[in-house]
C-alpha cells in the first residue's frame, strides 16, 4: 500500500528538510562564539526552515528553539 504524506503535518517535511535535518540550536550557536562557521550554520538553518509548512516551523520553533 501507499502512504501519502499529510502535508500539513508538524512531521511533514520537504525534500530540502530530508537532505539537511539540523533543527538543533546548540549551545554554540547562542553563547557568542561568533565564529564564522557558526553563524553561517545558523543562517543555512533559519533560511531552510522558512521552506517547511507553517506546522513544523510552529513546533521547531516552540518546541526546539524555545
Amino acid at each position: 500500500n501507499t502512504v501519502i504524506p499529510d502535508k500539513e503535518s508538524p512531521n511533514f517535511r520537504t525534500m530540502l528538510g530530508h537532505m539537511d535535518s539540523r533543527t538543533d540550536l546548540g549551545d554554540h550557536y547562542y553563547k557568542g562564539s561568533g565564529d564564522s562557521m557558526s553563524q553561517a550554520s545558523l543562517s543555512i538553518m533559519a533560511a531552510k526552515i522558512a521552506y517547511e509548512n507553517a506546522a513544523f516551523i510552529r513546533n521547531v520553533v516552540s518546541e526546539q528553539w524555545k
